[in-house]
């Protein structure tokens, strides 16, 4: 939301140096996270602020640079911590036999076919000590079936399309990007958890929004829609332009 509100203040004011503070306030929460460490947060927090460049309208090549800058910080991360160079390893080289979960996650799929064993029937729940929260839309593979999967993907995508569409309708920059960024957020986090799960991505700590259990999770994702919610709201008195505009010329 800041980081909108001062790429949004950088186009309607050019003297100020407002992007330059947003660059800041990026690199600032990346240092955070990666003194925690968190690599995967970071990046997820990484595509959205290079996005947000981008639809703010900076210099493409400004995208270009950061997107090229990824891959240095993975290298710089795989040699710094351990844990993120044994998930790596696994995930390019499967045979070093390090993935139980990802494994555990995959098998749950085929077990659970186009219909599920049925709602308690499955089992990883009681095997992946991530399994409520990491890799929970693998137990709704295993108990409900792949076409329940392809459900909850689709309501993700609705969601992704229907946010998308009216941050086009936003009367002011920062509303069109903090929405932007906002469905960004939400939709790269729900993508990254599901391709881990089906086995796109390494493993990474991150849950699926409104299903994985935790309540820190479900604050944070209630709050960021919440706030979604309101960038792109309509208020009376836009609704009534939008109406006679539309009235004096339909074609518009």
């Amino acid at each position: 939301m800041l980081s909108a509100w001062l790429l949004g203040e950088a186009e309607r004011r050019p003297d100020m140096p407002a992007a330059a503070m947003a660059n800041l306030l990026y690199l600032l929460f990346a240092a955070l996270l990666l003194l925690q460490p968190d690599v995967g947060q970071t990046l997820l927090i990484s595509l959205v602020a290079f996005s947000l460049l981008l639809l703010a309208g900076r210099p493409v090549r400004w995208f270009l640079a950061c997107a090229a800058a990824l891959p240095a910080v993975l290298f710089a991360a795989r040699a710094k911590f351990a844990y993120v160079r044994l998930r790596l390893d696994h995930f390019l080289n499967p045979a070093l036999g390090e993935g139980f979960q990802t494994d555990r996650a995959l098998q749950s799929f085929a077990e659970g076919g186009l219909f599920g064993k049925g709602p308690g029937e499955g089992t990883i729940k009681s095997v992946l000590p991530d399994a409520h929260t990491d890799f929970i839309f693998a137990v709704i593979g295993e108990e409900y079936g792949v076409l329940a999967c392809l459900l909850v993907v689709a309501l993700f995508a609705l969601v992704a399309l229907r946010a998308l569409a009216r941050c086009s309708d936003a009367h002011t920059p920062f509303a069109r990007l903090a929405a932007a960024g906002l469905t960004l957020l939400f939709t790269l986090q729900a993508m990254i958890n599901m391709a881990v799960n089906v086995g796109l991505l390494p493993a990474k700590g991150m849950t699926l929004p409104f299903i994985s259990s935790g309540g820190s999770s479900m604050l944070a994702v209630g709050l960021g829609v919440g706030m979604l919610l309101a960038v792109t709201r309509r208020l009376p008195e836009q609704a009534r332009l939008a109406r006679a505009t539309f009235t004096a010329d339909p074609t518009a």
